[in-house]
């Protein structure tokens, strides 16, 4: 998906850094192991997007790739629609149908995925996965490395703390505290780290 964003920024992508089975995504050369984010480096290569889904490996990836040199790159559909008073952070993704309302601000490495909506004035800190098809009501905070399930919906001025994974279609309508897995309707507790 991010290769088709990219592309779609008018961005060129040379190369890959995972696993592929035929050596290549999308026509794009697949390079295995973390030695090759250096050797590109090297090469001249001083862009990078970390396209991994997983908050954990993306933000420890993205530290890795920025303490290298590089410049994180952002992937915004070209099909989102993004308030001009947005801030977007570094290596953001924002997916194709997103939309992100006035005087929100999204944190680097975050994901906004394929048709969610973050409404006005809200705060998606970095490292945060928003899935696809989740609503983001107005004045909404989620912390750091937090996770919303496919189609969660939260409503008006809650804050969601950090570390936190919302099950797919949970509906938050009060604060979460940081650590805790919430699933159902409304958002219950089922699991403290």
């Amino acid at each position: 998906m991010c290769i088709d964003l990219l592309r779609a920024m008018g961005e060129s992508v040379a190369f890959c850094v995972g696993e592929s089975a035929d050596g290549r995504c999308l026509g794009v050369p697949v390079l295995e192991g973390d030695e090759s984010i250096a050797n590109l480096y090297e090469e001249g290569y001083r862009r990078a997007f970390v396209a991994v889904g997983s908050n954990t490996v993306r933000f420890r990836l993205g530290a890795a790739v920025v303490a290298q040199g590089y410049e994180l790159v952002n992937a915004i559909s070209p099909h989102a629609v993004l308030s001009p008073s947005v801030r977007i952070g570094r290596g953001v993704a924002v997916m194709a149908g997103v939309v992100v309302n006035a005087d929100s601000e999204v944190g680097d490495l975050a994901i906004i995925n394929t048709g969610a909506t973050v409404d006005h004035d809200c705060r998606i800190s970095e490292g945060v996965h928003i899935a696809p098809q989740c609503a983001i009501a107005g004045t909404v905070a989620i912390g750091r490395m937090s996770f919303l399930g496919i189609g969660t919906k939260v409503i008006p001025g809650v804050g969601i703390g950090t570390n936190v994974i919302v099950g797919a279609g949970g509906v938050v309508t009060g604060d979460i505290q940081d650590g805790v897995t919430a699933v159902g309707v409304p958002a219950r507790i089922i699991k403290y780290k």
